[in-house]
């Protein structure tokens, strides 16, 4: 496609209403193109860059239901790694957690940052958001609050690499609800040296809304560690998982826990 015909299929897309099957991790990617071809003046629309913007985290957002289909891909993922870590002599707890507020990981990750200056972490391929299993891990080892503990669970230059390990986090719950909404933030003050340069500059983007259940296995061999790890997940991840945890975002509830299951 050049890109007048990016163009053309963009706005095309975003003036539809009626839903439809599409990659939105491509449909962002074009977008953007999109949004700077107009934005720069190179072309013109009816639509302003900043419409294209809006309409496209709101087209994105309509389109991320999570659907029957991709509830059972996700169980059957997590069924068959949790066979293979078994067969590796791997102790397995599944894990499932649910937002209590609007959710963001992966702020700088590049779905939808050139559009919004926010990125979130997007899977192309379930056409959904997750959260990378180096991000739990990270939030873990950081609430352990106990270097030599954090060492000996975790790994280091003296006890060498870690003993447990986590797998992404899907949404697997509620069918049918949104796993994507829209969401404004507007800074005042960058550059502003006083009230009178202050300049109000809205920044749209996408979030994880509240009561969206993500599952995840976390793996280990040694039972002291795994249990010690899992008395400790429930504090911990209602600490906070994610970006903008100092202003409400980012909090979690444990759901269910099942120690090796």
């Amino acid at each position: 496609m050049d890109v007048i015909q990016v163009v053309d299929y963009v706005l095309g897309n975003l003036k539809k209403d009626e839903n439809v099957v599409m990659n939105l991790y491509s449909f962002a990617t074009l977008s953007s193109i999109t949004y700077n071809c107009i934005s720069s003046g190179c072309l013109r629309s009816d639509l302003s860059a900043n419409e294209i913007r809006k309409l496209t985290l709101t087209r994105i957002a309509k389109l991320s239901t999570l659907s029957e289909q991709k509830r059972k891909e996700i169980e059957n993922m997590f069924r068959e790694i949790k066979g293979a870590l078994k067969k590796s002599g791997y102790k397995v707890a599944e894990i499932e957690i649910t937002t209590k507020s609007r959710t963001i990981a992966g702020v700088s990750s590049s779905f939808l940052y050139e559009l919004t200056e926010v990125g979130i972490y997007f899977d192309w391929v379930l056409n959904l958001p997750f959260i990378p299993g180096s991000e739990i891990k990270g939030v873990v080892r950081a609430g352990i609050n106990d270097p030599e503990l954090e060492e000996m669970i975790f790994g280091g230059e003296e006890k060498g690499i870690s003993k447990v390990g986590f797998t992404d986090a899907y949404p697997i719950d509620p069918v049918g609800s949104y796993t994507l909404i829209p969401d404004v933030m507007t800074p005042h003050y960058q550059g502003a040296k006083n009230e009178l340069e202050v300049k109000p500059r809205p920044i749209f983007f996408l979030t994880v809304p509240p009561n969206v259940t993500f599952k995840f296995l976390m793996y280990h061999r040694e039972d002291d560690l795994g249990s010690m790890v899992c008395r400790r997940i429930p504090l911990i991840i209602a600490s906070g998982l994610g970006a903008k945890t100092s202003v409400g975002y980012s909090y979690f509830k444990l759901k269910e826990m099942v120690y090796n299951a």
